[in-house]
């Protein structure tokens, strides 16, 4: 699963992730019964990622994206085979020693305003991972570095002291932007950092992060809902749907010709800019709600708004398949790999 736009002949793979998966305890009580269930929110994922390189990722709300990112951080609690960065395994790790991943791993958030403490203002906000990770530096040497790190995010001196109620939900962002590279990290995984922003101020965040990623080699990891800005910025694609991974592959590849019917879906439901294509556009809409992630459908978990699927699909899950320049899960695919 080597991206094609790699920035050398070789890349260096900084992740390898085997059947990842990722349980919430949910209470489901029934009257004075009271009954514990297991929200599987991430299942049996397998992933690489290559240094350089952004790898977005998509899927309906409630697919599991936000749960990807967070285990892969070590925030929430996750079981995998293998789990390694940089080539550590972490599999058998306690989370309160991933320390030294977190430094070459962070993390940007979706809503720019309540990623951000409020009683702190912007020079304590971007120093705090210096005096977490770094902390013979001097208050003066951290102040530097934060001055350093504002010029590279667009934000001036002037807001040094500033609160983020007296900032615009763009200017948080960068802020966190700016927390987020000040220990100079490896990879960045980018949780819908723009989703909460007007689209004149996502446009500038996405150039800013493709700048960022261009001076300081970074390899980004993109969630978003948005199959446009996901178009824009990413390298590599993966599709989800329930926790599951429907497909991965080059963006050019995915985007123009799909495997999986729920990538196809997804590309369809996506606006034309030609208001004369979109009024006459069929959109051949999914069948049925999306299944309640207690109580997911046997086999594929998409098989139940499928119109290719058959009984063999509500039984069987399907195995991951090699296809042009990646992976996907289906029966019936909607090209030969």
């Amino acid at each position: 699963m080597t991206p094609a736009s790699a920035t050398s002949s070789d890349p260096q793979r900084l992740l390898q992730v085997r059947d990842l998966r990722v349980h919430y305890a949910v209470n489901d009580s029934l009257g004075f019964w009271p009954r514990t269930r297991q929200l599987e929110a991430v299942k049996g994922l397998h992933l690489d990622l290559y240094a350089g390189e952004t790898l977005g990722v998509v899927g309906e709300s409630g697919c599991g994206k936000s749960s990807l990112a967070k285990a892969l951080m070590g925030l929430i609690p996750s079981q995998s085979s293998q789990l390694k960065w940089f080539d550590q395994d972490l599999t058998k790790l306690p989370i309160q020693r991933w320390g030294a991943v977190r430094r070459d791993v962070q993390m940007v958030f979706q809503d720019p305003l309540s990623s951000l403490d409020p009683r702190l203002n912007v020079l304590k906000i971007i120093s705090e991972p210096l005096r977490t990770h770094e902390p013979g530096l001097s208050a003066e040497q951290r102040r530097a570095a934060v001055l350093v790190t504002l010029n590279q995010v667009g934000l001036e001196e002037s807001v040094l002291y500033r609160y983020p109620h007296e900032l615009s939900g763009g200017q948080c962002q960068r802020i966190g932007i700016a927390r987020a590279i000040i220990l100079r990290p490896q990879v960045i995984l980018c949780d819908e950092p723009v989703s909460a922003l007007d689209v004149s101020i996502q446009a500038q965040i996405i150039q800013l992060l493709r700048q960022l990623q261009r001076e300081m080699n970074l390899t980004l990891v993109f969630i978003s809902h948005d199959l446009a800005v996901v178009k824009h910025i990413s390298h590599r694609v993966m599709v989800m749907y329930l926790g599951t991974m429907m497909e991965l592959g080059p963006k050019d590849t995915l985007f123009k010709q799909p495997t999986h019917p729920y990538t196809q879906a997804l590309l369809d439901a996506v606006p034309k800019a030609d208001p004369r294509k979109e009024r006459h556009k069929s959109v051949p809409l999914l069948s049925g709600d999306i299944p309640s992630p207690l109580d997911p459908p046997s086999g594929c978990v998409f098989h139940t708004r499928c119109a290719k699927a058959d009984a063999h699909c509500a039984v069987q899950a399907p195995t991951l398949q090699a296809s042009e320049g990646g992976v996907f899960a289906c029966w019936h695919p909607l090209v030969s790999p």
